[in-house]
């Protein structure tokens, strides 16, 4: 509904604005951010669905949100696995703990 994405953009803009004063990285509010990526795709599918359609240019901030976070993934993968190497891991058993819950990846504050 329109009051569902009005309070998901507030508290998005919020978060952003909090980060921006505290002069911290966007890193920082990851869980928040994956939380916001969810609720905006549960979101987008409602309004889809009764045929209603959000800005091409929400949508496009909300991919880039969604590649940004990825990427920030992807590089504390990169570094948990190279931790892992000079204790003789392989990636196949990296990639195997991660998904099976053995190993757990660290958040912005380690």
């Amino acid at each position: 509904t329109a009051e569902e994405a009005a309070k998901l953009f507030a508290e998005l803009r919020s978060m952003i604005d909090g980060l921006e004063t505290q002069g911290l990285p966007l890193d920082q509010s990851m869980d928040q951010i994956g939380a916001s990526l969810t609720r905006f795709e549960t979101l987008k599918t409602k309004l889809d669905q009764s045929g209603y359609s959000l800005d091409s240019s929400i949508i496009s901030g909300m991919d880039n949100l969604k590649a940004f976070a990825w990427e920030n993934q992807k590089v504390i993968l990169a570094k948990a696995y190279l931790g892992t190497i000079s204790n003789n891991g392989t990636i196949d058993k990296f990639l195997s703990d991660v998904k099976s819950g053995k190993f757990v990846l660290p958040g912005p504050s380690g």
